[in-house]
């Protein structure tokens, strides 16, 4: 095993698809860092919970969910998406 611990981030653009969370690409990415990084250091940092939220919300507000929603409102909405997917 290493000693250090390495660190990686999923943007936004990786993670979304016009259902909502990508989760078939959240299933190969996660596959492929557990055979990379078995028994090693990891730290997985991902985004994607504004764009998920937005996502969900746009049924109730449709074109307006920027303005009824914040940017914080949205992530809420979306990070247990995100968190579930991973």
């Amino acid at each position: 095993m290493s000693e250090g611990i390495t660190v990686v981030k999923f943007g936004t653009e990786l993670l979304k698809n016009a259902d909502g969370v990508d989760e078939d690409a959240i299933d190969g990415y996660a596959a492929g860092l557990a055979e990379t990084y078995e028994g090693e250091g990891l730290i997985v940092v991902t985004s994607g919970a504004v764009a998920a939220g937005r996502h969900r919300a746009e049924g109730l507000y449709g074109d307006a969910v920027d303005e009824a929603l914040t940017i914080q409102q949205l992530a809420a909405l979306g990070s247990t998406a995100i968190f579930n997917a991973w």
